[in-house]
């Protein structure tokens, strides 16, 4: 009797479900769009852990790609698919996981019924329940995850959005206008959301120790499509990436990475001579977005293009309204105080869920580190962390709480820490300090005499 590799068919089709998806683009042929979902979903309910979380991840970036065909949300309905595949496969329930869920479903649902915003119930909730799927994978010890493997599909998606967005509006983009200030989102929807992901993935790539060559022009390609949002944060988000790079390679006195940075460097110096003038022009582009905003004066305010504004805006309504700070408005807290989103993570959590909302944040932060650091076998590194840090990092520039995509970077930052895959019965990956690492399991037998 033969037995099925649902793995090998899952990866089959998702090689599918992106052809289909380019060939509805190029040909705007919006009625094959509904195959593809059907294989992804597929695809989703019978591959392991780490398809479904690379297949997703490879999605985040691509939020839009479903807008043609009036179905929005496929591409969350697709995102909440891993949690239903988890619960089926798993047959029990992370108790951890579902309190700290329904506590955060129950303050969002008061605010939903004190202010009857009703229209809101569905969109809050599904939300939220990816924080189940999230931290299930995160704290169950037997969830085995190919840490490279799911980057490499992030890294991907988010080169995949890029390119095929430019594809398909080649005709009418004129590269002059990106030079002049035009910011590119490829289908992330939004350009500093996209420079996100594409920092975050950066991150990623870097911690992993045996690279291949992909990865080397994975990294070039995400730099180059990351000038091109001409986002500020993410510009300082890439030198602090830069910056711990060549600081950890000083500090091990360039051993393995030697290699790594050598290949690095003779694709940035080759970019930086083919496309010397682009990049001068775009450096000039981001630079002039540091200097002002709309003509005004070079002033804190503008340099955060109105961040800072709304930010003292939003402290002053905690700081004069006592219900605000203890109990927070919701996730729709902008259409309540009516100035639009706070640009701050963390802001967006206290004004959301108030004081208990933010603590319950920090202690399921906390809660899926203690459980991974107690689960690793392997000593903790600072890489480990790092994708972690430009995540917070980013957090201060953007309101992400309620967008589909909060759970799923949150999860992606983690999953260094997290890298654990096992493969067959004679070999083990294990996640050390510098990314994964095979080591042979070997048993010993010991005689007895009678």
């Amino acid at each position: 009797m033969v037995k099925l590799n649902l793995n090998k068919i899952a990866r089959y089709c998702l090689i599918a479900f992106w052809v289909i998806i380019v060939v509805a683009k190029l040909f705007r042929i919006a009625e094959i769009y509904y195959p593809a979902i059907l294989i992804g979903l597929m695809g989703l309910l019978i591959g392991d852990d780490t398809y479904r979380v690379g297949f997703c991840l490879m999605l985040v970036p691509n939020i839009r790609i479903f807008d043609a065909l009036g179905f929005t949300y496929a591409v969350n309905v697709m995102m909440i698919m891993p949690l239903i595949a988890k619960i089926i496969m798993d047959r029990k329930v992370n108790t951890t996981a579902l309190a700290h869920t329904l506590i955060l479903m129950t303050l969002e649902l008061a605010h939903i019924l004190y202010q009857q915003a009703y229209q809101n119930l569905l969109p809050n909730m599904a939300a939220l329940v990816l924080l189940y799927y999230v931290e299930s994978i995160l704290l169950d010890r037997n969830t085995k995850i190919n840490f490279p493997e799911i980057t490499r599909k992030f890294a991907f998606g988010s080169i995949f959005s890029a390119v095929l967005f430019f594809v398909i509006n080649f005709r009418v983009i004129d590269m002059r206008i990106y030079l002049q200030g035009y910011r590119y989102t490829g289908y992330a929807s939004e350009p500093n959301y996209y420079s996100l992901y594409i920092c975050l993935t950066i991150a990623m790539i870097f911690i992993i120790r045996q690279h291949k060559v992909r990865d080397y022009v994975y990294i070039g390609l995400l730099m180059f499509i990351e000038m091109f949002t001409l986002s500020k944060m993410a510009l300082l988000t890439l030198l602090v990436i830069i910056f711990f790079v060549a600081l950890k390679t000083v500090l091990n006195g360039f051993s393995y990475r030697t290699r790594f940075l050598k290949r690095f460097l003779v694709i940035l110096i080759g970019a930086g001579i083919v496309f010397s003038k682009q990049i001068i022009d775009l450096l000039s582009n981001t630079i002039i977005r540091f200097r002002e905003h709309n003509g005004t004066a070079i002033d804190l305010d503008s340099i955060t293009t109105l961040r800072s504004s709304l930010m003292t805006f939003y402290f002053n309504q905690l700081i004069s309204d006592p219900f605000l700070i203890l109990f927070g408005y919701g996730l729709q807290y902008n259409e309540v105080i009516g100035r639009g989103l706070s640009h701050n993570t963390f802001l967006d959590i206290l004004l959301s869920w108030g004081i208990p909302g933010i603590l319950l944040f920090f202690s399921i932060f906390f809660t899926i580190i203690r459980r991974l650091i107690s689960n690793c076998p392997e000593r903790i590194g600072v890489d480990h962390f790092f994708p972690m840090f430009i995540l917070t990092l980013t957090f201060f520039a953007l309101s992400c709480l309620s967008a589909s995509m909060f759970w799923w970077v949150i999860l992606a930052a983690f999953l260094p820490l997290k890298g654990i895959v096992y493969e067959g019965q004679n070999a083990v990956l294990v996640g050390d300090s510098t990314g994964i690492q095979r080591r042979k399991i070997r048993l010993r037998v010991r005689r007895v005499t009678h």
